[in-house]
């Protein structure tokens, strides 16, 4: 009984250690030149982050496992998206 409870919680875990490591430079290879061209984009309601362009943001979906998702051309200006939300 002890090594299916044990079992079942190193099951449970793994998905949230696995998920805190970042993938190598090598598994994520992209050259993102250093154009500016900011976006704003949003990872899940309260997430926002400016990218120096696309590239970048593409990047780190691959290297840290995220799910940003493009906005809008530009720096991010939170009144503009989430004040609407919430009147």
């Amino acid at each position: 009984m002890n090594r299916k409870l044990l079992f079942l919680s190193v099951l449970i875990w793994i998905p949230f250690v696995s998920s805190s490591f970042e993938k190598s430079d090598s598994s994520c290879s992209m050259n993102c030149d250093e154009n500016l061209s900011p976006i704003c984009a949003r990872k899940g309601f309260e997430t926002f982050k400016t990218f120096d362009n696309l590239c970048f943001m593409l990047l780190e979906n691959c290297r840290k496992n995220s799910d940003f998702i493009e906005l809008y051309k530009g720096e991010c200006d939170t009144e503009r998206y989430i004040a609407p939300l919430y009147r």
